[in-house]
């Protein structure tokens, strides 16, 4: 359907342009205590270079790992940590010579262009080297940032540079658009994944042109509405227009045809996990995990209107092992639609622990619906965006057992041990967090439950922190916050 007036429809994220960017925190130095000897040090900074900058010498640092637990150790290039340093070394070092900080990595954060966090990609070394003053290296990153971030694949067409991309060298598809049209904000995130999907494809072209503001252009192509998409194919001189379906998979395949090419949509990173016949039964039966499984049809409105939801649940559920989100083209497994008794799009099954049948979901469709469903059935603590509420980790036996001490002793953490015997599963391994816990306030005072709570929060924050491992920075806070009652 073409727009002929304004649209007030609101613009949809994009979803096509990745961003490599290597990110420690935030744009700043500060040192935050954790013990009474040592400061944790954490150098905000954006590197958007991909050189690598060699390491002459050996570092001696103390390593703190994701437990509190400390490791003493050298940064070599290749090894992936973060540290910490004595408060006196630290101004030393800062008044005796330039501020010449480390951030090694070996994985790097993808974003998407509305710049969600959407996966990992492992591999390569980066090395940030700071001089005694932040500001020029503050402002070159800053500029490369902006730079990465406002690029796109898709080439933008004017009056000026017009028939120098459209010349016949090349396949060119065309958007005519105009920024107000509705639909026109839709199909940008499809557009930009279209064009990032050919980006090295070298004769193959995928434009834009903004027909309101380049009235010529739009009289000159006939452009009677928005958006208009035409296709110039390789030596032709005029355009063939396009009708066809404007999905990620069904643009590409029309240019795939058109073009001679075999290229693939770029789809955007997902934890919904993909089923086929071979592995079905491996993962959407595997009786330690509980399943919620979509068995859509490609060309089905509401399985299109389902995606999205679906994805942000995978999200939400990603930081949890024993739950898996999965979807299965029930076209391309006729077998499999058959065998669970699938006769309409979407249907979605459910595959809880030791269960032989699937379950049949019956409840709404929304994100509220689906994560109170899984909370039931799986024993989650999951918030709908993908957080955890207050009570996960927690165990009632052990809570009563600190409620009633009146302060912390030695007898409480006895106390607590022999509760902690008889437990069993999940609230084994979180009864071994309260001991653990209590043995440190133990050692260090009331005061260390506020300040891990502090640095578990601060830790959570790291983009590159796994969503498994800010699961257990989350529960391991709960936790803590059983504690708090004593200070």
């Amino acid at each position: 359907m073409m727009a002929t007036e304004p649209d007030a429809a609101a613009v949809q994220p994009m979803d096509a342009l990745f961003v490599l960017q290597i990110i420690i925190d935030a744009i700043h130095l500060h040192r935050q205590c954790v013990s009474g000897e040592l400061a944790w040090v954490r150098l905000g900074f954006q590197l958007l270079s991909f050189n690598v900058v060699v390491l002459d010498a050996e570092i001696p640092l103390t390593v703190a790992d994701g437990n509190g637990d400390e490791l003493t150790g050298q940064v070599r290039k290749g090894k992936s940590c973060m540290f910490r340093m004595h408060a006196d070394a630290l101004m030393d070092a800062m008044e005796a010579s330039p501020l010449e900080w480390v951030n090694i990595q070996n994985s790097w954060t993808v974003y998407n262009h509305a710049g969600d966090a959407v996966g990992l990609v492992q591999g390569g070394v980066v090395l940030s080297h700071l001089g005694s003053s932040l500001a020029p290296h503050l402002q070159h990153a800053l500029a490369a940032f902006t730079a990465v971030v406002s690029a796109s694949d898709v080439v933008t067409l004017t009056p000026d540079n017009f028939k120098s991309v459209v010349d016949g060298s090349k396949n060119v598809f065309v958007e005519f658009y105009a920024p107000w049209c509705g639909h026109c904000k839709n199909l940008e995130p499809i557009w930009e994944t279209l064009a990032t999907s050919f980006k090295h494809v070298d004769d193959v072209v995928i434009a834009k042109v903004d027909a309101d503001q380049h009235k010529d252009l739009s009289t000159e192509w006939e452009v009677n509405g928005f958006p208009t998409l035409k296709f110039w194919n390789k030596g032709a001189k005029y355009p063939d227009p396009y009708d066809g379906g404007r999905t990620e998979d069904e643009l590409v395949a029309f240019v795939n045809k058109a073009a001679g090419t075999n290229v693939r949509a770029a789809k955007p990173f997902s934890h919904v996990v993909a089923l086929t016949e071979s592995d079905f039964a491996s993962i959407a039966q595997d009786p330690t995990k509980h399943v919620l499984v979509e068995f859509y049809a490609p060309w089905c409105g509401h399985c299109k209107s389902l995606a999205p939801i679906w994805d942000k649940l995978g999200a939400v559920y990603a930081g949890d092992e024993n739950v898996v989100i999965a979807k299965v083209d029930a076209t391309a497994t006729g077998d499999l639609a058959n065998k669970f008794g699938v006769s309409g799009y979407p249907t979605i099954k459910y595959f809880g622990t030791g269960a032989s049948d699937a379950e049949d979901y019956g409840f709404g469709r929304d994100l509220p619906a689906f994560v109170e469903f899984l909370n039931e059935k799986a024993g989650t603590h999951r918030t709908v965006d993908g957080g955890l509420l207050p009570t996960a980790g927690r165990v009632e036996s052990l809570d009563v057992v600190i409620n009633a001490a009146g302060e912390f002793t030695k007898d409480t953490l006895n106390n607590v041990e022999k509760v902690v015997e008889g437990l069993e599963g999940d609230a084994l391994k979180h009864g071994n967090l309260y001991v653990k816990a209590l043995k440190k306030v133990l050692a260090k005072g009331v005061a260390f439950v506020d300040k891990e709570i502090a640095r578990l929060d601060h830790l959570a924050k790291d983009a590159n922190v796994s969503p498994a491992k800010k699961t257990q920075f989350q529960v391991r806070k709960n936790i803590l916050e059983a504690l708090k009652k004593k200070q």
